[in-house]
């Protein structure tokens, strides 16, 4: 059935005694119910030839974007400062709510790019700019005001820059702003990073509880910490090798808290061949292991039992092909 529409003027005369600002006012009123029947929900499609645009329907006579003169930056900011408001997503909502100035910019980083922007803390009169928007001091200027603090690690630099104490003109992450400068955390506290094998380093038990605290799941994940610039100075980014010359060192798995002690580490505590035999021979039956294949999936399901009865998850890594193979037929 076709529904008979009221003619375009008639029709926008209508729109017009709404007084609505924003298509978003138009959206929600058009499903509301109240809208008469003659009047299309979608005008720009019933009335093609004589469409002009939403601000000529709703009759806000907004000009086009490309056309339309804004305020200077400074005029615009003042009138921003006013509202109050906390942040981008309060400005975005703001922007919405069909109460913003015509010629202010609903994105004021593009139309200001050029003449003013300094970031939505300076727009906003928050105060707070995006990391990318801030000049910091030089590398040098930097450093010699961190040395002053007397700071002892980066446990002390991140309580510093949490602390609300630091100056917005210094990075957090260092490490990444001066990436041509970046020697060590060391270098930039002033504690006076000492050559490795001068360096007095905690033992492998403390150096362990703090590394635990991280988190890490390997040894990749330790490189990258390592490379962050974050690793205290009495702990050895190459641990493997410092504490096993000390003849403390473990495992990876050990150091890290993953538990993941590498097979050549446990197989010191393996079965032998003669005894893992009727271990081996026992779980095959009653798992209705047939290959190697079937043992994979079990020993990943059943670590703990494996470590209880000291038989490896890799049997061809611990014990011989041949071995392996006798005991599948044997089952």
């Amino acid at each position: 059935m076709k529904t008979n529409w009221l003619p375009y003027t008639e029709a926008r005369s209508f729109v017009h005694k709404l007084k609505f600002k924003t298509v978003t006012q138009w959206l929600i009123y058009s499903k509301s119910g109240k809208r008469p029947f003659n009047i299309p929900s979608s005008p720009r499609r019933t009335y093609k030839k004589e469409w002009k645009g939403m601000s000529d329907w709703l009759g806000t006579e907004i000009i086009q974007t490309q056309k339309r003169v804004y305020r200077k930056y400074d005029d615009a900011r003042k009138f921003v400062h006013k509202l109050e408001l906390i942040n981008r997503d309060a400005w975005i909502e703001y922007c919405k709510s069909g109460n913003k100035p015509d010629d202010i910019p609903n994105n004021p980083w593009n139309t200001y790019k050029n003449s003013g922007w300094k970031g939505m803390g300076d727009w906003l009169g928050t105060g707070t700019l995006a990391t990318r928007d801030i000049e910091f001091w030089p590398f040098k200027k930097a450093r010699i005001f961190v040395h002053k603090l007397e700071l002892t690690g980066s446990e002390d630099w991140k309580k510093y820059c949490k602390s609300g104490n630091k100056p917005e003109k210094i990075p957090s992450a260092p490490w990444n702003t001066y990436k041509k400068e970046w020697k060590s955390i060391g270098d930039w506290l002033g504690t006076g990073t000492i050559a490795s094998q001068k360096r007095k380093y905690l033992t492998y038990d403390n150096a362990k509880k703090f590394v635990h605290k991280l988190h890490l799941s390997g040894s990749t994940a330790w490189r990258k910490y390592v490379k962050s610039g974050k690793l205290p100075d009495n702990i050895p980014s190459n641990p493997n090798n410092t504490y096993q010359k000390q003849g403390t060192w473990i495992s990876w798995g050990d150091f890290l808290g993953t538990n993941n002690i590498s097979v050549t580490i446990k197989s010191k505590s393996f079965l032998s061949p003669k005894k893992a035999k009727p271990v081996l021979k026992k779980l095959f039956k009653e798992y209705d292991i047939k290959n190697l294949s079937d043992w994979k999936k079990f020993a990943k399901t059943h670590g703990k039992l494996l470590e209880e009865l000291r038989i490896p998850s890799y049997l061809l890594t611990t014990y011989s092909k041949k071995n392996v193979i006798k005991w599948e037929k044997q089952k």
